[in-house]
């Protein structure tokens, strides 16, 4: 639960490169394209979020790009939050630190390559990473891909009132599994500190009848 598996058979060698704008748009009309979105969040479970300008979504979205073949999702998300809000991370201390919020699959019906109304579909894998205070502090998201960011309390913005009114329906969703994955937490949490209780009056009353 909260990960996404990662499998390599045979000796599997990325032959990724860049295309131009005529040719990924011939791709983007026949596939669908892995993509991996990332919770930047606090100790106390706030989220980051920004304002994208870019389509296919300009609006308020998680930090997030495309994944390249043979990158895990973690991989892919160091290397994008290093580009998007200059967030340096050592990517193989980091990975461990990503926890799957869910997966996701979408169409749009625009994106910047032409034509732009023929759109472009995705499957998402949303991660959640749980920042240091110095890495808070060294969050810069970029101009060109940001008109604005912030933190957010998740249950404010699934709830009746929320700050943003133009909240995406996915990323509502993936609030509320964000937020249901911080409850397992919890209950894991409360149910590792009853079971120790239970231990500890165990050995109590054995040593009485002892």
């Amino acid at each position: 639960m909260y990960k996404t598996p990662h499998f390599v058979t045979g000796n599997f060698v990325s032959h990724s490169k860049f295309v131009d704008d005529a040719t990924y748009a011939t791709i983007l009309d026949t596939v669908v394209k892995a993509t991996t979105d990332i919770f930047l969040c606090d100790e106390a479970g706030k989220v980051f979020l920004g304002k994208r300008l870019a389509q296919p979504h300009n609006d308020w979205w998680l930090m997030g790009g495309r994944m390249i073949p043979g990158e895990t999702p973690q991989i892919a998300a160091v290397r994008i939050l290093s580009r998007e809000v200059g967030l340096r991370l050592d990517p193989v201390t980091a990975a461990a630190r990503f926890r799957t919020v869910g997966t996701y699959t979408f169409v749009w019906d625009s994106r910047a390559q032409e034509p732009t109304n023929h759109g472009t579909a995705d499957v998402s894998i949303i991660q959640a990473l749980t920042l240091t205070l110095d890495e808070i502090a060294a969050l810069k998201p970029h101009e060109s891909e940001y008109a604005a960011a912030g933190w957010f309390c998740p249950s404010d913005l699934v709830g009746p009132a929320p700050p943003l009114t133009s909240l995406h329906p996915a990323l509502r969703q993936g609030l509320n599994d964000y937020l249901a994955m911080r409850k397992w937490d919890q209950l894991q949490e409360a149910i590792s500190q009853s079971e120790s209780l239970v231990i500890g009056l165990l050995k109590e009353y054995i040593g009485m009848r002892q």
